[in-house]
C-alpha cells in the first residue's frame, strides 16, 4: 500500500508538472504572438497587443499584492514583457514618429501597471525604492507622456525624450535628466532634490512650485528663481 501511494503521489506530481510546462509553452506562444503584433502594420492590433500584456502585468501586480505567489512561467514572463514594452517606447523617428500614439499608450499604462503613479494627496514615496528602478530608461522615447506623480526617484533618464511630458507632482528626486529634452514638459509641483538637469533641454519648461534643493543640478544658463521653483526648505 505504501508503495502504490508513493507511486500514485509521483505520477500525480509528474502529471501537475507535465501541465504547468504545456501551460508554460503554450503562453510563450502566445506572447510570441503578441510581440509581434506590437510590430505590425495595423496600429489596432498594435494598441490590441500592447493592451493585452499590459493587462498581464496588472494582473501579476493584483496578486503580488494579494500576497499570491506567481508561478515559475509568471515570474519568468513578468520582467519580459516590461523589457519588451519598454524597447518599444526606446524606437525612435529621425523626424516623424508613426508610433507615437502606441508609444504614448504603453508609457502611460505601463508606469501604473508597475505601481508607480503616486495617489494624489496620498503620503510621499520614502522607504520603498522606485517600481522603475530596475529598468533601463535611458534614450527612452516618452514624449508627451502623462506622467503626474509618478515615482521616477534615482531613475537615470539619460537623453530620454520629454518633450510636451506632463510630470506634474512627478517624484524626480535624485533622478538623471543629463542632456534629456524636457521642452514645454510641464513639471508643476514635482519634487526635483538632487535631480540631474546637466546639458538638458528645458526651453518651455512650466515649473511652478517645484521643489529643488542645493544638490540639484541645472544648464549653465538656466536660473531656478526665475521660472518660479521653490527652494526645499
Amino acid at each position: 500500500n505504501r508503495l502504490h501511494y508513493s507511486r500514485t503521489k509521483q505520477e500525480k506530481t509528474l502529471s501537475l508538472r507535465k501541465l504547468e510546462q504545456d501551460r508554460h509553452l503554450e503562453r510563450e506562444k502566445e506572447n510570441m504572438e503578441l510581440y509581434k503584433g506590437l510590430g505590425h502594420d495595423n496600429p489596432r492590433v498594435q494598441f490590441a497587443a500592447a493592451s493585452v500584456l499590459i493587462e498581464r502585468l496588472n494582473t501579476y501586480r493584483g496578486k503580488i499584492r494579494r500576497g499570491d505567489e506567481l508561478t515559475e512561467s509568471e515570474k519568468a514572463e513578468h520582467p519580459t514583457i516590461i523589457f519588451v514594452l519598454i524597447a518599444v517606447i526606446k524606437e525612435r523617428a529621425a523626424r516623424v514618429d508613426p508610433h507615437k500614439a502606441l508609444r504614448k499608450h504603453i508609457a502611460d499604462h505601463l508606469v501604473k501597471a508597475l505601481g508607480a503613479v503616486v495617489t494624489k494627496g496620498g503620503p510621499s514615496p520614502k522607504d520603498s525604492s522606485s517600481p522603475l528602478l530596475p529598468f533601463d530608461w535611458q534614450n527612452a522615447n516618452l514624449a508627451s507622456v502623462w506622467w503626474e506623480g509618478v515615482d521616477a526617484r534615482h531613475v537615470d533618464f539619460y537623453r530620454a525624450n520629454f518633450h510636451e511630458a506632463g510630470l506634474a507632482g512627478a517624484f524626480l528626486n535624485d533622478a538623471v535628466f543629463y542632456e534629456a529634452d524636457l521642452r514645454r514638459a510641464v513639471l508643476k509641483g514635482a519634487h526635483l532634490e538632487g535631480a540631474n538637469f546637466y546639458g538638458a533641454k528645458l526651453h518651455g519648461a512650466r515649473w511652478d512650485d517645484a521643489i529643488f534643493d542645493g544638490r540639484t543640478v541645472w544648464p549653465d544658463d538656466f536660473d531656478p528663481e526665475k521660472a518660479n521653483l521653490r527652494l526645499s526648505d
